[in-house]
């Protein structure tokens, strides 16, 4: 999704429909820390929601929307590659570090 198409979607939501969607989001990402055995003290399930996001509309919109970005498509997936890996790494350490205590 675009950053046009959320800010489309956002706009044709009620704030009740709008409500009802972050509490989906929250649980999605609670549960994908559960799964993984990461606390939700250690990470906010809402900044990984945020670090996630923000790699996916980079990589769908940086040709459109982000006239700052390098938007040809090999330099996005390898951007997008990095960010996910940086992702991944910093949970596994947060998971390592649970296991330690």
């Amino acid at each position: 999704m675009t950053q046009e198409e959320e800010v489309m979607v956002f706009r044709n939501l009620t704030p009740e429909n709008y409500q009802l969607f972050q509490q989906g989001q929250m649980a999605f990402y609670e549960n994908l820390l559960h799964i993984w055995e990461i606390p939700t003290e250690k990470i906010n399930p809402k900044v990984l929601c945020n670090l996630v996001l923000s790699v996916v509309i980079t990589y769908n919109s940086a040709a459109d929307s982000m006239p700052f970005f390098y938007s040809d498509l090999e330099v996005l997936e390898e951007t997008a590659r990095l960010q996910s890996n940086y992702i991944v790494t910093h949970l596994e350490r947060i998971k390592n570090q649970n296991k330690l205590k």
